[in-house]
C-alpha cells in the first residue's frame, strides 16, 4: 500500500511546490520596485531629523554690517553722457590745414558743408585709366550710353571686327568692369560677328559718370602722380603736395563755387578744370573765378577732350589760359611745376613746410637746401 500512495503523493507535491517557489518570486519582485528609496540630502538643503521632518539650518549670530562675509554692494550712480566735441576738419577733408594755409591769405574759405570728393581706386581707378588712356576707342561707347543713359531697352552696338584681338579682350574687360561697378545694366559679345551689345542703366548717378565724371577722376589720378613724380625726381622731398577733388570755396563776396580739382604745390596754387563739349563760353567766367581766386592765368588748366591741339593752341593765346588735350596735359602741367619750382627757389621762397597729404610723414626725406637739384631751364 505504501508503495502505492508514493506516486500520488509526488504527483501532488510537485505542482504545489512549484507554485510556491514562483509567488515568493514574484513577491520579492514587487517587494524591491515598491520599497521607498532615500537619496542624500541636495547641498544647501536643510538636514532631516529622525523623525523624517526637515528643519532650517541655525541662523549665523547677528553682528556689525562689517562682519557679514558678502556685503551689499553700494548703490550705482546715473552715468552721465560724455560731452560732444565738435568734428574736426581734416576728418573729413584730408590736408585741410595745408588747404587753409593757401586760401586764408586769399580771403577765400572752404565750403564744409559739402566736402571733397574721393579720388577713384580699385577697380573704378582702372576703369577711369582706362578710359582716360584709351579715349578714341571707347568714345563710341560713352557716346551711345549718354544719349540712352535713360532707356533701358535701347542696346548699344559696336562692331570690333576691324580691332586686333587684343583690343577686343581688353574692351570685353572694360564692360566687364562697367558692369560689375553698375554702371551698365549688361551687356553680351557675339563672338561670330565681332560685335559687343551694352544695355544701358537708367541711373541718374551712371549719366553723370558719362558725362564728365570720369575725366574729373581721370585729370585728379593723373596730375596727383605728376605732382608726386616731379617733387621726387628733382630733389624736393619734404614739399608741401596736396591734390582736391571737386572742391567747393566759399568766394569773397560769400559766393560758393566748385572746383573739378584744387592742387597746393608748394606755396602755389593750381586750378584744373576737366570738360568735354563746347567751353568757349566758359573762358570768360573761369577768368573772372581765377582772379577772385588769386590765381595767375597760366596755373590754371583746362582739359578738353572733345578739341584737337590747334583749337587749344588758338584759346591759350586767345586768353591766357592753358587749355590743353588730355595727351597734352601732363607735359604742360609738368612744365608748369618745373617753372614755378625754379624761380620759388632762386628766389628765396621756403619751399619746405607742412606734411604733404600725398606723402606719408615715414616717408618724407629731410634734405637741406643746398641738396636740391634743379633741372636745366
Amino acid at each position: 500500500m505504501t508503495t502505492t500512495l508514493l506516486p500520488l503523493f509526488a504527483a501532488v507535491a510537485l505542482p504545489i511546490g512549484l507554485v510556491f517557489v514562483v509567488a515568493a518570486i514574484v513577491l520579492l519582485i514587487v517587494l524591491l520596485v515598491t520599497w521607498p528609496r532615500t537619496s542624500p540630502p541636495s547641498k544647501g538643503s536643510p538636514p532631516e531629523t529622525d523623525s523624517g521632518i526637515k528643519t532650517d539650518p541655525p541662523k549665523p549670530p547677528a553682528g556689525p554690517a562689517s562682519s557679514q562675509p558678502f556685503p551689499k554692494p553700494p548703490p550705482s550712480r546715473p552715468r552721465t553722457k560724455p560731452t560732444q566735441v565738435p568734428g574736426d576738419p581734416e576728418d573729413d577733408i584730408p590736408g585741410y590745414k595745408l588747404l587753409k594755409s593757401i586760401l586764408e591769405p586769399r580771403r577765400v574759405m572752404v565750403d564744409l558743408s559739402r566736402p571733397p570728393s574721393t579720388i577713384a581706386n580699385g577697380r573704378l581707378k582702372r576703369v577711369v585709366e582706362f578710359m582716360g588712356r584709351q579715349y578714341k576707342l571707347v568714345h563710341p561707347i560713352v557716346r551711345g550710353i549718354k544719349q540712352h543713359a535713360n532707356n533701358k531697352k535701347r542696346t548699344i552696338k559696336r562692331n570690333m571686327s576691324h580691332l586686333p584681338q587684343c583690343v577686343r579682350k581688353q574692351l570685353i574687360g572694360f564692360c566687364q568692369d562697367l558692369k560689375s561697378l553698375c554702371l551698365i545694366q549688361d551687356f553680351v559679345y557675339q563672338e561670330e560677328e565681332f560685335r559687343i551689345n551694352i544695355i544701358p542703366a537708367p541711373n541718374e548717378n551712371n549719366r553723370k559718370f558719362f558725362d564728365g565724371h570720369w575725366l574729373e577722376q581721370y585729370v585728379a589720378l593723373t596730375a596727383k602722380k605728376i605732382l608726386a613724380d616731379t617733387a621726387w625726381k628733382f630733389g624736393y622731398y619734404n614739399l608741401s603736395l596736396g591734390y582736391w577733388l571737386n572742391l567747393s570755396l566759399i568766394l569773397p563776396d560769400n559766393k560758393k563755387c566748385e572746383l573739378d580739382g584744387f592742387a597746393v604745390v608748394g606755396q602755389n596754387a593750381y586750378w584744373i578744370e576737366a570738360k568735354t563739349g563746347d567751353c568757349d563760353q566758359d573762358i570768360r567766367k573761369f577768368a573772372k573765378l581765377g582772379k577772385a581766386l588769386g590765381i595767375k592765368p597760366e596755373r590754371y588748366f583746362i582739359v578738353q577732350v572733345d578739341y584737337d591741339e590747334s583749337k587749344c593752341k588758338e584759346m591759350r593765346v586767345n586768353s591766357g589760359i592753358q587749355v590743353c588735350t588730355l595727351k597734352q596735359f601732363p607735359e604742360m602741367l609738368k612744365e608748369r611745376l618745373v617753372r614755378d619750382l625754379s624761380d620759388d627757389l632762386g628766389d628765396g621762397v621756403p619751399l619746405m613746410g607742412c606734411v604733404s597729404p600725398l606723402f606719408p610723414s615715414s616717408s618724407l626725406l629731410r634734405l637741406s637746401m643746398p641738396r636740391l637739384i634743379l633741372p636745366n631751364r
